[in-house]
């Protein structure tokens, strides 16, 4: 694909007739969670905490895990050279969050037989990717939400509210995709939520995940904490939750008291379990030269083929898949598996549209 080629067409006509989602909104998920938590009998409490709380608070506990994200506590756990890829954020996002058009069953027909139901990516060489789709605000319902994953050089710097992150949306189609700008010019921001949007850009990071307190306490990190993701693969939140289930089960046959030893063999084990595949998918929707012989060869194959487009989804949710499939013959051999008929004979069929041709750069319209 040449820079600046728009595949994301012949993309979403395969892609959307097999993939359906709900993106629910994370306060509610929150407070669900935290509502079973209380209910089993656990204690919630609501403070800072700093390194010297921490170490009082593993000297009275069994076990206990850092989940603070990629800031506050997680300084204490020193980046791993030999596992982190990236020096620094590969993509930066804007989130903004729409109210739902009326007829929505309507919406965003011309990409499947289903329109509204479903979630859909574009990608340009040269911007980034955007994601849009269904979602579940926590007063309002049914909405849109909106992710912009941009690359280096392509930041919002102007977005500082509800409505200005609207218009960034707005430009940012009318410059790279403008077979969407009709709807998407029709989408209203929700001004009654002004935590509706946020910006951000993450740099993948891989710690070493056990750590001492002060007075020398085994502790470990949980989540983005020990490994952080960016976000373009969705991988943060399936890692956590993968990685708290591990030591759960082992601490149902562990007997001794819990050592530094025994939950560094925990995160190792999370690490060969899910950790890696989940750096190394996100590596490949990330457009890594590593994985440019996917990009050669996955993503014309997925354009023409729903099976093969569905599956190259399928690794966001089962990444250690992609750890099987490496070198040009296992591409090869992924794509015939799943097409039915060689891989060339499937690649054979991509034609990218021709409306889909390179922006012309007196055309864009700058977003910063």
């Amino acid at each position: 694909m040449t820079p600046g080629t728009h595949v994301a067409a012949p993309l979403r006509q395969s892609i959307p007739a097999l993939c359906r989602a709900q993106a629910v909104d994370t306060r509610l998920r929150a407070d669900d969670r935290l509502g079973h938590f209380l209910a089993r009998g656990g204690k919630f409490v609501v403070r800072a905490v700093t390194r010297e709380d921490l170490d009082a608070i593993a000297a009275d506990a069994d076990l206990t895990l850092v989940a603070t994200g990629k800031g506050g506590l997680s300084g204490l756990f020193p980046v791993d050279p030999d596992r982190t890829v990236y020096a620094g954020p590969q993509r930066h996002l804007l989130l903004a969050t729409f109210k739902e058009l009326n007829r929505a069953d309507h919406q965003f027909a011309y990409r499947s037989s289903d329109g509204a139901r479903h979630n859909w990516s574009n990608i340009h060489a040269d911007f980034g990717e955007t994601f849009f789709g269904p979602y579940l605000h926590k007063d309002l319902g049914a909405t849109r939400a909106f992710i912009g994953f941009a690359k280096p050089g392509s930041i919002f710097n102007s977005v500082t509210d509800t409505q200005s992150a609207g218009d960034a949306v707005v430009i940012l189609f009318a410059t790279y995709f403008p077979e969407d700008i009709e709807l998407i010019d029709q989408l209203e921001p929700l001004h009654e939520d002004p935590h509706s949007w946020l910006l951000g850009a993450v740099p993948p990071t891989v710690r070493r995940a056990v750590a001492r307190t002060k007075n020398g306490h085994a502790v470990a990190a949980l989540g983005d904490a020990a490994v952080s993701f960016d976000p373009l693969g969705g991988q943060g939140a399936q890692n956590a939750i993968v990685q708290s289930v591990l030591p759960i089960r082992a601490l149902s046959e562990h007997k001794d008291k819990i050592t530094y030893e025994w939950l560094q063999d925990q995160f190792n084990a999370h690490w060969d379990h899910r950790a890696e595949a989940a750096t190394e998918v996100t590596r490949l929707f990330l457009g890594d030269d590593k994985y440019k012989t996917h990009a050669e060869l996955l993503l014309p194959a997925a354009a023409v083929n729903a099976k093969i487009g569905s599956a190259y989804f399928d690794f966001l949710s089962e990444p250690q898949l992609l750890l099987g499939i490496q070198s040009r013959e296992q591409i090869d051999n992924f794509i015939e598996n799943l097409a039915g008929e060689a891989a060339e004979t499937v690649l054979a069929r991509f034609k990218a549209p021709s409306q889909l041709t390179r922006a012309k750069a007196l055309e864009r319209v700058a977003l910063s």
